[in-house]
């Protein structure tokens, strides 16, 4: 059997019925590697592999030589890197980053990078995101060894009705929160409705209080009626399993993503209202302007003058209302398609290695704001530093993330690391009864932190 046909996966469970961006992405991941012919799997879990590894037993039968390793882990990558170097691997290492401006991925590149050999491959999901790294990491990425791939086409809703309703509806899907400019949508909504009578808003997604100040369906309401939103008009559908993302979809006339996150990279939810037939009209952002032309795209006015962490999420500024609401009021259907087939390049140019350059344009716009973007406190590792980091992490990762096979290190492993304050206490606790995706975010946060590592931006 060829060294490239067999790949070993750490095996991502679904948390939550809900679940979009990375979860979704790695469970269609999987299903490619199941479907690949002639291919050994190997899945694992993470977790227990770093546990195993730190009790002395030998895990090279999960970590075999031939094998591709491809990362469905979110960012943990680092802990692949140092354990072929302790068991004295040779496999082939897959890793990605789905995020800009979020620190454990920053960290996780800081790490790899020094340990990278030939064969690895960096994945990003968009032009915007590898064009990021190669500005503002400390170690930058190899471009021979980065390839831009999301192959999410043959996973995209189809339309489920014929779109035939009273009224004019205008839709957002995603995060109840201040990085995805909840607000504008209301603003622009209560706008939209003074100057058309029909129009109903829609809106779908989990609720990120902290972020929105916004925690439920009532705040929600308080918040559209204190923007002048017509509540007789205005439906919230709740955080929808993804099975029922597609007819959300089908059931609006257009879809309003005013996103300008620090952590947008791709802007999955334009290409599912694309699938399904539904015009986007978009903040010019990320990598909008790699899935939409000009014409459906807002400018944005920036606004982070300041010095802020990556941590909580934040907007780096807001589209313009004005022209959100007349793109939105006369929409044009249109979607800019990939020119290669996504999973065919992606099982060639990555789990088979076979590299193709794939430079996509990087618009002047992305180009001015990346320019004017600043990142501070990213530190350079030297392979050595990397190796001893990365040791010392693992504990960490073990305990936080696998209490069932070190049930009382948790609190110990917080204790050890200087870190016992009662926020950090809580977040122990809160792992035991709330295994959630949330949860995993704030205790991924915790570990960056736990190394100082605290990158800040500002918008010059």
């Amino acid at each position: 059997m060829q060294s490239s046909r067999v790949f070993a996966y750490h095996r991502f469970g679904r948390l939550t019925e809900s679940v979009g961006g990375a979860p979704l992405g790695y469970e269609e991941l999987t299903r490619i590697l199941e479907t690949e012919p002639e291919s050994h799997l190997i899945p694992h879990d993470l977790h227990s592999l770093v546990t195993d590894y730190l009790r002395g037993d030998d895990i090279r039968a999960q970590l075999p030589d031939d094998a591709t390793i491809v990362c469905t882990c979110g960012p943990y990558a680092q802990f692949y890197f140092y354990l072929r170097e302790a068991i004295g691997g040779s496999f082939r290492i897959i890793r990605d980053v789905r995020t800009a401006c979020w620190k454990t991925y920053l960290l996780q590149e800081s790490l790899c990078r020094p340990l990278e050999r030939p064969g690895d491959v960096l994945v990003v999901l968009s032009h915007y995101l590898k064009r990021f790294l190669e500005g503002k990491t400390p170690s930058s990425i190899d471009s021979g060894r980065t390839v831009v791939a999301y192959p999410i086409r043959p996973f995209l809703p189809r339309r489920t009705d014929d779109g035939v309703h009273d009224g004019y509806r205008v839709g957002y899907l995603g995060r109840i929160s201040a990085d995805k400019n909840t607000r504008t949508v209301l603003k622009v909504a209560a706008e939209l409705q003074r100057r058309r009578q029909d129009v109903e808003i829609h809106m779908a997604g989990p609720f990120y209080p902290a972020e929105s100040g916004i925690a439920d369906r009532e705040q929600l309401h308080i918040a559209a009626l204190a923007s002048s939103v017509n509540l007789e008009k205005f439906v919230y559908h709740g955080d929808l399993p993804y099975e029922q993302v597609g007819p959300y979809l089908s059931s609006i006339d257009v879809l309003y993503f005013p996103a300008t996150s620090s952590h947008e990279t791709y802007g999955r939810v334009i290409a599912e209202a694309t699938a399904v037939g539904v015009p986007v009209i978009a903040a010019d952002f990320a990598a909008a302007r790699e899935l939409l032309p000009a014409g459906n795209l807002v400018p944005v006015e920036y606004s982070v003058p300041e010095w802020v962490p990556s941590v909580p999420m934040f907007s780096f500024g807001r589209p313009n209302l004005e022209q959100s609401v007349q793109k939105l009021l006369d929409p044009i259907y249109q979607f800019i398609l990939r020119p290669v087939d996504e999973v065919d390049y992606y099982r060639r140019a990555v789990l088979d290695g076979q590299l193709e350059p794939n430079e996509g344009p990087v618009a002047p716009s992305v180009d001015s704001f990346l320019d004017r973007l600043e990142v501070s406190d990213l530190p350079f590792y030297s392979p050595e530093q990397a190796r001893t980091v990365i040791k010392d992490l693992m504990p960490l990762f073990s305990a936080f993330h696998g209490d069932e096979y070190f049930p009382d290190t948790a609190r110990t492993a917080v204790l050890t690391a200087g870190n016992a304050d009662h926020v950090t206490l809580k977040l122990i606790e809160e792992r035991y009864s709330r295994p959630d995706l949330k949860w995993q975010m704030r205790m991924s946060n915790f570990y960056s932190a736990s190394l100082g590592f605290d990158p800040k931006y500002r918008f010059r």
